[in-house]
This record gives C-alpha cells, structure tokens and sequence, in this order.
C-alpha cells in the first residue's frame, strides 16, 4: 500500500506539468478568441505608426517571429500610444501573419501614412491594429493545449483509479488468500463480460489522441507551401492520413458495439483449471446469425514491457494456444441473443494466471469471432486459469466439446430423390 501511493505521488509529479501547460495553454487561446469578439464592438480610427520591428528567433528546429509596434491615435480629444499588435501575443511561426504586417507597418512608418487601430471605447487606453482571427494559430493552441490537458489530467484520474482498484485487490486477497481467482473485479462471480464500450474507447482514444496532434498539420503545411514555396513540407501530411486510418477504425469499434452490445461469459469451471478445462457459454445481447459458425481461440500468453520512458516497449509471446470451430450456437432459434458454449482442455505444463511484476505477467485469453453481413463479431475475454485441486497432470480425455460441436453432416444421397449432379470446373455442384 505505502509503495502505491509512493507511485501515485510520482505519476502525479510526472503528469501535472503536462496538466498545467495544457491548461495554460487553453487560456490562452480562449483568450484569444474572446478578444476576437470583443473587438467586434470597438471603434475604428487613424493611428500613426511611431515605430516597428521584426523580432527573429532561431533555434536548432525552427525559426519564430513576432512584430512589435508604437503607433498613437487621438480619441475623445485625448491621445494615446498603443502597442498590441494582433488579437495574440508572443511569436509564433504559424502562417506568415508578423512578416507581412511588419512590412505594411514598416512602409506607414516610413511614409508618416496613417493606419487604422480599433479602440475600446469603454477603455480608450486599449486599442489593438490587426483584428482578423488566425484561425491557424487558434486549431493550433486549442489542439496543443486540449491534448496535453487531456495527456496530463488523464494520467492523474488512471492514476487514481488504478490505486484503488489495488487497494480493492488488496483487501480481497486477504479476504480469498487461497483463491486468487476472486482477487480481480471482473471476476469475482463467474461473470466476465466484453465491454464492446471498452474496446471502441481505446481505438476512440488513440484516434483522438493522433488527429488532436496531427491536425494543425492540415492548416499549417499549406500555407507554408503557399508562402515559402517548401514542397518538403507536404511529406508531413502522411501524419492527418494516418489520422484518418485511426479515425475509420475507431468508427468501425463504434459500429461494432452498436450492433453487437456487449458479451458475457459465464464460468461453469470457475476458474480455468490446469491439467482440467475450462468450460461455460457466452451470451450475446443479439442473435447472431453466423452462417459459417463461431471460431474459439483459448490462449496462454505471457506480456512483458521492457525499457524506460520513450524506449519503452511491450511484447507478447504466445505460450500454448488451442482453436476450435462451433457450426452453431445453443440458442439458434432465439431472436434476442445467441449462446456459445465453450470447452477447452488444458494441459497441466502451461502457466497459470499470475502477475509475476508490474513488467511480467502472464495471462489467458478468450477470443470468439464470428463471420455476419457487414462488420463482423468479436468479442475477448481473459478468463482465470489457475493450479486447484481438482487438476491432473494426466487429465481424462472427453469426447470433442462434450459433444456439442456438431460433426461433419454426411452427405445427402441425391439420387435416391431423383436429382442428378455434375461436378464443375469450380468445384461446385450442379444440380438438374
């Protein structure tokens, strides 16, 4: 317990500068487009331009500039010196907004002209000369901002909750320390259910994730084709099509749990046992009508992360895995739902369940895939298989499925009603 919150106090310090830069970052866009609106309402007058320049800034990635003027104006019989620019603050290189206005600003100074400037008349003392929205500017800060607030807070709440849920574990290992099985949530009564919600979220959230980041590619890119003639530039928008890849995934993950709800497995061994079988049935929320039948794939896989921050990686390595294919479901004739019994053999030498460290762990998996029209079902489970009792280093042998995958149908003698075949080149049959 003293470690888990030692780690929630460093995932903590680790993710509130990208909360609050994020945040920060927010403002000021908000601030940016709230000024838009306001300006709306000022009134329009002649300023001179006292003075102007372009401030450069270069480092190892990119070159960023930022104009700044002194320009005066009369209002009310009094006069004022102003100096903000544009509705933003700070230089940027986002289109080529401060070079041009410097060069039209330059030239007023010059030729002593006389620019407009638009004034608070609330504040006279408030005046601003450019009042057209960057919009490039704004997708970007709002973007910027919204993923790394989004990164950050994330991070903090996961943090939170992963905390209790160990906390919950804890405490029913102590209440169970002989059933390890009845330790996780998802386990507890025999019940483990595919959220079909859960597995759209997480290409939703990676889809989200790449397309906030990526996006302000779309604005940016062209204009900086547009105004600096760098075709190279066009290279990077391979970054918003694979935005767009994610994007039809996660709509796909959507579609997917819209028709099919979610899925529940109900453990008739609870758990899963080595050297014995794993057996129960799935229940869908539909009828799924799966004209090649079901596959069922049972898997013991062992998941390892290695390395540290960016050079951090997981694999997975398939330790024992077993296939089997249902031709029908138990419930064919039901409208409402369908149910999949499922029967595995478990050999008594594959691992069981465990969570060796917070890098290692080895687990069971469920997979059920049917074939339908249009997006097809998919559903996992990871189910608790584990060392009890009742397991066998030499387990006894039942028929297939405890019967209850139907055999090949024998085939139908034709003739005896008539009907004569002709085998075509395809490989089918024609009947005449």
């Amino acid at each position: 317990m003293k470690g888990s919150r030692k780690g929630l106090g460093c995932l903590i310090l680790f993710a509130l500068p990208f909360a609050v830069v994020g945040l920060i970052v927010l403002f000021m866009a908000g601030r940016m487009f709230w000024l838009w609106i306001e300006v709306r309402d000022w009134q329009k007058v002649p300023a001179r331009i006292e003075r102007t320049e372009l401030i450069t800034s270069t480092d190892d990635d990119s070159t960023t500039y930022e104009v700044e003027a002194v320009y005066t104006y009369e209002f009310e019989g009094r006069t004022y010196e102003g100096t903000r620019v544009g509705l933003s603050s700070g230089s940027d290189n986002i289109g080529s907004f401060h070079e041009r206005a410097y060069r039209e600003l330059s030239e007023l100074e010059e030729t002593g002209e006389t620019f407009r400037c638009y004034v608070n008349p609330q504040d006279p003392s408030q005046s601003i000369l450019y009042v057209e929205m960057r919009w490039g500017l704004l997708a970007f800060l709002g973007l910027f901002g919204a993923t790394f607030a989004g990164v950050g807070i994330g991070m903090i709440v996961a943090g939170v909750v992963g905390k209790r849920r160990l906390e919950e574990e804890s405490q029913r290992a102590v209440e169970h320390p002989e059933e390890p099985w009845r330790w996780k949530r998802e386990w507890i009564e025999g019940r483990i259910t595919a959220s079909g919600q859960t597995q759209f979220l997480r290409p939703c959230i990676m889809a989200t994730f790449w397309n906030l980041v990526s996006a302000p590619l779309v604005v940016i890119i062209p204009q900086e084709v547009r105004d600096n003639g760098n075709y190279l530039a066009l290279i990077a928008l391979v970054f918003p099509l694979v935005g767009v890849g994610l994007a039809v995934w996660a709509i796909r993950a959507f579609v997917r749990w819209k028709k099919f709800g979610d899925s529940v497995l109900e453990l008739s061994t609870f758990p899963g046992v080595l050297g014995g079988s794993l057996m129960g049935r799935i229940l869908t929320s539909v009828n799924i009508e799966a004209s090649s039948g079901f596959r069922l794939t049972l898997s013991n896989v062992n998941r390892v992360t290695r390395g540290s921050g960016k050079n951090r990686s997981t694999s997975e390595t398939v330790l024992w895995q077993q296939e089997r294919h249902l031709r029908r479901e138990s419930a064919a004739f039901d409208p409402t739902r369908s149910e999949i019994p499922i029967e595995f053999r478990i050999p008594y030498d594959t691992a069981p369940t465990e969570k060796r460290s917070d890098d290692d762990e080895v687990l069971w998996r469920l997979d059920v895939a049917a074939e339908v029209a249009g997006i097809d079902y998919s559903a996992r489970f990871e189910v608790p298989v584990f060392e009890t009792a009742a397991s066998q280093t030499t387990p006894a042998e039942s028929d297939e499925y405890g019967g209850w995958v139907e055999a090949e149908p024998p085939p139908v003698d034709l003739a005896a009603f008539g009907i004569d075949t002709e085998l075509l080149s395809t490989g089918a049959n024609l009947l005449t």
